[in-house]
Order: structure tokens, then C-alpha cells, then sequence
């Protein structure tokens, strides 16, 4: 950990963090990278502004907050916090956010989704097996259809992949409606908005269904995926 970070760490042990982008892990961070720091008065502006703050990409800082928003107390949001900017170093990245290799963020998305799933309901699940033939088929540039165009249905969450998902969402409802973001994302690659709402949904079923550790170590995992940090030896 160098200085910046302790001083980040101790920053985020003595202010209070709301769940929210405002008041936040993201927030307390930026004031000590810029004292300065004012959040963006439009509201769908401010994640591309605190991902620039810190230097890391917008779809890792949005799948964290997720994370974050779902933790049922403060003190489990500090944890998350504290661990992420005590192992991941801040970035300066000037006044433009560079933009994450496409492939990286992509690749991580597939890696993501069925691994939270799998936590949430279960690997023998008719929706499971059919998002692996799918995952398969497009790898190897082979047709293939939506499971749930097809009548495939998550076993712990039928039918709710197009219902809203909230606060008290189940973990397995997260989990479908990630593989919806992700069969919209294979669907259509050039879509923006399917790999950072995937990444965001498969952290809140892998958190809600196995606890802060596992959320911690998926944001690690995801951390590696799109080489922000290298892979520890045992990886």
C-alpha cells in the first residue's frame, strides 16, 4: 500500500458512507485526491466523474457500487472500501476517463455472470446449462437463441428475468436478470450499457448469496479480469 492509499483507508475508516455515489466510498476518495471535488449537479454524469477521480474504469466502479448499495450496514460498506482502495492503486488519468478495452470488459462480463448465477440458484439449473450451450455456441461463432425466447426459466427465480430488481431483490433474481444483460450484450456488442449493468448485477447476487467476503473477493476477481491489478500467484 503506498502513502495515497493509507491515506485514502484512513480517510474512508473515519467519514461516514452513504450508499450512494454521493457520500460514498467513491466520494470520501475523491476529496482526498481532490480537495477540491464537487459531484456533477446531473446525476447520470457523476459515475464517469468519480471513475475519472480515482482512475479506475466506469464498469468496475459501477459493479462496486452496486456491491456497496446493497450492503445491509456501514460498517460493511467500510470493509468493501477499504479493502478495494487498500489493494487497488488510484490512477492519474488527467481531465478524460480513458476508455476500457472493449475485449477485457466483454470477456469479464461472460466470466461474471455465469459464476454468480451459480451462486444464487445452482449449476444443474435448466437456465444455467442453457446459458453454457449459449456462452459455448457464441465462442465458437455458432448461431444461437436467447434461453428465455427459447422457454428456459432460473429454478430459484422463475420468470422474473424482466421484473425491476430492487433493494430486497433476492439473490437469484439479480442472477437472471444479469444473464438478460449478458444475452443483450452477446446479442449486441456495441451496446454500452449491458456489460456495466451485468458486472453490477452478478456482484449483488454473488454478495447477497454468499455474504461480504465473497462480494470482496469478486471485486478482486473482476479487478484482475480487466488488468487493473495482476493475478496473485494462486490464481
Amino acid at each position: 500500500m503506498n502513502e495515497l492509499q493509507d491515506e485514502i483507508c484512513d480517510r474512508l475508516m473515519g467519514s461516514k458512507l452513504s450508499p450512494h455515489w454521493v457520500g460514498g466510498l467513491f466520494h470520501v476518495a475523491a476529496l482526498v485526491l481532490e480537495p477540491d471535488f464537487t459531484p456533477n449537479v446531473r446525476s447520470d454524469g457523476r459515475p464517469r466523474q468519480y471513475a475519472r477521480v480515482v482512475g479506475w474504469p466506469l464498469v468496475f466502479c459501477e459493479a462496486v457500487m452496486g456491491i456497496s448499495a446493497g450492503l445491509p450496514t456501514e460498517d460493511d460498506r467500510r470493509t468493501l472500501a477499504v479493502s478495494l482502495f487498500g489493494t487497488i492503486p488510484t490512477q492519474k488519468v488527467g481531465k478524460t476517463l480513458p476508455p476500457m478495452p472493449r475485449k477485457h470488459a466483454r470477456d469479464a462480463a461472460i466470466w461474471a455472470v455465469p459464476l454468480a448465477h451459480e451462486c444464487a440458484c445452482s449449476a444443474d439449473c435448466p437456465l444455467h446449462t442453457a446459458m453454457l450451450a449459449f456462452l459455448e455456441a457464441d465462442s465458437a461463432q455458432q448461431q444461437w437463441s436467447s434461453p428465455f425466447e427459447a422457454g428456459f426459466s432460473c429454478r430459484s427465480a422463475p420468470r422474473k428475468e424482466h421484473q425491476t430488481v430492487s433493494a430486497t431483490s433476492s439473490a437469484s433474481h439479480h442472477a437472471v436478470v444479469a444473464i438478460r444483460y449478458l444475452v443483450k450484450l452477446l446479442k449486441n456488442d456495441s451496446d454500452s450499457h449491458s456489460i456495466p449493468d451485468a458486472l453490477r448485477e452478478a456482484g449483488k447476487a454473488i454478495t447477497k448469496s454468499k455474504g461480504l467476503a465473497a462480494g470482496m473477493q469478486y471485486c478482486h476477481n473482476l479487478a484482475v479480469h480487466l488488468e487493473m491489478i495482476p493475478a496473485r500467484p494462486s490464481e
